[in-house]
């Protein structure tokens, strides 16, 4: 009798715990389904507050092919340089640096003996003399655009006595 008790008692512990697991498998699926659902709604919620927040129609959100009459995205501030070319060897301490970059610019050159102020002219040119030292010089070219746009490009130039 003891024997049948014990497998009653067994039998009992065991739909209790698939009960539990199965309470415990669909309370999680409430919460998962809650918050898709919440997700859902805030989502709606946001696009519909972005559309009316300027006195316009909520914002679509299907995609949409731009017109072939778009005015195109004004390039980026650059600066390049015509002369003289990266890695290039030369033979005077004097080096004219000259390229091009958005016009009416300003520009710093800055050297491994000096530094330089240049601008650049309405179509965007610029030249400056700078003085190299004896050996590998690093020259550093920066350009402030009048929108307050920066670029940079670094320039190597070996500067030697030696005849070639």
């Amino acid at each position: 009798m003891v024997h049948y008790q014990m497998l009653f008692k067994q039998s009992s512990m065991r739909k209790e715990f698939v009960v539990a697991i199965f309470l415990g498998l669909i309370v999680g699926l409430l919460i998962v389904v809650g918050i898709v659902i919440a997700r859902q709604a805030l989502e709606k919620h946001q696009a519909g507050s972005e559309g009316t927040a300027n006195g316009s129609s909520p914002i679509s959100t299907s995609l949409s092919t731009a017109s072939p009459t778009a005015t195109p995205t004004p390039p980026k501030h650059s600066v390049t340089i015509d002369q003289p070319e990266d890695n290039s060897v030369v033979s005077s301490s004097e080096l004219m640096i000259s390229g091009k970059t958005t016009p009416e610019s300003t520009l710093a050159i800055v050297s491994e003996k000096n530094e330089y102020f240049a601008s650049s002219d309405e179509a965007g040119l610029f030249s400056q003399k700078i003085e190299l030292v004896t050996g590998v010089n690093e020259i550093k070219i920066a350009s402030l655009a009048p929108n307050e746009e920066q670029a940079e490009i670094t320039l190597t130039v070996v500067y030697t006595t030696a005849e070639f």
